[in-house]
């Protein structure tokens, strides 16, 4: 049910740029070949991470993000990245440390065949691993709101990345928890948030 909702979301977030479309219950459920509960589950899971919003007798419409000030979502991303990462280092497990291994192997996969797609899609897992790795259920939710709505619409702007250097500061976090070096950790977290 998780990848219908996901691929829900991604129709949603490509009709954005037509702010005033609706979305029905019937609509979805016809295109997805869904029943019209399973869309209303997911819908109002949706609403309630802010996604879209109910529109009573008309459907539902996307939330739109678009006017979201990017300096403000870094700002916010930066402490809650950093509280989380601090929590980690205590209290990350062994299947964290193998899931950030993992997705660093994917980045360096997508970095050699040039896929930037891939390569985005993987750098917000492992941002997403650190903060569940904090097993502090504030931060995972702040967080997961952000990546559901505002990191979605401001993806774009990490297009132009540059993935040599992002999969490196990757490594150095990952080192850096790893071996519970908060110096190093702080470091790194500046320089990957400038």
């Amino acid at each position: 049910m998780e990848k219908i909702k996901n691929n829900i979301k991604k129709h949603i977030y490509s009709k954005l740029s037509a702010p005033d479309m609706l979305f029905s219950e019937h609509q979805l459920a016809a295109d997805f070949g869904l029943k019209r509960g399973n869309v209303r589950e997911i819908l109002l899971g949706l609403e309630g991470e802010g996604v879209v919003k109910r529109m009573p007798q008309r459907g539902y419409s996307c939330v739109n993000y678009l006017e979201t000030d990017i300096a403000v979502v870094k700002s916010v991303r930066r402490v809650v990245e950093f509280e989380a990462v601090r929590l980690a280092m205590d209290k990350a497990n062994m299947e964290d440390y193998v899931r950030l291994a993992l997705l660093i192997e994917d980045m360096e996969k997508a970095y050699k065949s040039d896929n930037t797609v891939a390569f985005v899609e993987a750098d917000m897992q492992f941002h997403t691993t650190l903060v569940n790795a904090s097993k502090d259920n504030f931060l995972i939710k702040i967080f997961s709101f952000m990546t559901s709505t505002v990191f979605h619409v401001n993806k774009e702007a990490d297009h132009d990345i540059m993935m040599k250097e992002s999969l490196e500061d990757h490594k150095t976090i990952f080192a850096s928890l790893r071996n519970k070096d908060w110096q190093a950790m702080e470091k790194i977290l500046q320089y990957h948030f400038r």
